[in-house]
């Protein structure tokens, strides 16, 4: 914006009129979102951002999810974007700090599935920005003759001493429901998977409470068919470990979506553009192949290593995905975990 400051001088009996540029003030948005190679991703595409409109980009990094909602939501954490989980979306909406996201607002939207968004009285709270299908991650060089095309194939006595699972508070308890799917439940009904887990603990090498403890096991074989979601074992691709993903073929896919919500506000605006960015299929493309997630925009063209890897296309992925009651989940998550550790982790022989 040019301020005219007019300067009036008598000079030689005339005027002088002088015009002094004003920059125009820039725009701050804040983000909250979680560390790591993810985070990384995130200020990569926050700059080209930056580049493209003028708004700038800075970053608080969470920890705890809960902990972190319990921030925003007595405003001791002040953001714009938060990346979350459905459960505390829909807290925050409840609470009336969320703004609702559609198509007009952030045009990206409508190559989104609307299946994977969080909707809240009807309107789109939580917006889906990727997923991750929980499938099973096989060293190939040391085991290339197994493939598993089937949740039921864990059980295959040939397996003993070689199996893998993440821990049951982990990814939305996969470990739990993709095996109550596998046996007739679903999360609503997780007995079924109680009683199939505890013929499979035997058989069960580890379990995997973290990333680096999951990556480290299939990495040094011992255990060298795991259950994991897709970034896990990519990660390890892209390191030279020779592995395969394989999703379950007679079942839903089981999938964990992470959640972008607008916090309203004054910013509300320009946190909306940011996420229009985010989703476009250029970003989704970047950002999916740095997190070694799956993009949620159907026009994203995923590098060539990775189609390979998740074997399908993101059109039958999303005609086939799970998604399970994370609300439900989260409210049963330790009771859920109780059991497992009374019923389930005695039984492993480690």
């Amino acid at each position: 914006m040019l301020i005219a400051i007019v300067i009036i001088a008598i000079i030689a009996g005339g005027y002088l009129t002088y015009q002094m540029a004003v920059p125009k003030q820039t725009k701050t948005i804040v983000i909250d979102t979680w560390g790591g190679n993810t985070g990384d991703a995130f200020k990569a595409l926050a700059d080209k951002f930056t580049q493209k409109t003028g708004i700038k980009v800075d970053f608080v990094i969470q920890g705890a999810t809960v902990a972190e909602f319990e921030k925003i939501q007595a405003g001791t954490v002040k953001v714009d974007l938060w990346t979350t989980i459905p459960a505390l979306a829909t807290s925050l909406a409840q609470a009336g700090l969320v703004a609702s996201v559609d198509s007009s607002q952030v045009p990206a939207l409508s190559k989104v599935p609307a299946k994977l968004n969080v909707l809240y009285q009807g309107k789109t709270i939580g917006v889906a920005y990727e997923t991750l299908v929980d499938g099973v991650t096989v060293r190939a060089d040391l085991l290339p003759n197994v493939t598993i095309n089937s949740w039921q194939d864990l059980w295959n006595p040939a397996f003993k001493g070689k199996i893998g699972l993440v821990a049951p508070n982990r990814y939305m308890a996969a470990s739990i429901v993709q095996t109550a799917l596998a046996n007739g439940g679903n999360e609503m009904n997780v007995s079924p998977a109680f009683q199939a887990l505890k013929k499979l603990a035997p058989d069960i090498k580890t379990i995997g409470g973290t990333y680096s403890q999951e990556a480290t096991a299939i990495s040094g074989g011992e255990a060298p068919i795991y259950e994991t979601v897709t970034a896990t074992g990519y990660g390890l691709l892209q390191k030279g470990i020779n592995v395969k993903f394989f999703m379950p073929k007679d079942a839903p896919i089981f999938t964990v979506t992470d959640y972008l919500v607008v916090l309203k506000g004054s910013n509300q605006n320009e946190a909306m553009q940011f996420l229009d960015f985010f989703l476009q299929p250029d970003s989704q493309a970047y950002y999916t192949q740095a997190a070694g997630t799956i993009p949620v925009n159907v026009d994203t063209k995923v590098a060539d290593s990775f189609q390979k890897y998740i074997g399908i296309s993101l059109a039958d992925l999303y005609t086939r995905v799970y998604l399970p009651n994370a609300t439900y989940i989260q409210s049963n998550l330790n009771t859920w975990t109780d059991t497992w550790n009374n019923q389930i982790q005695p039984l492993i022989s480690t």
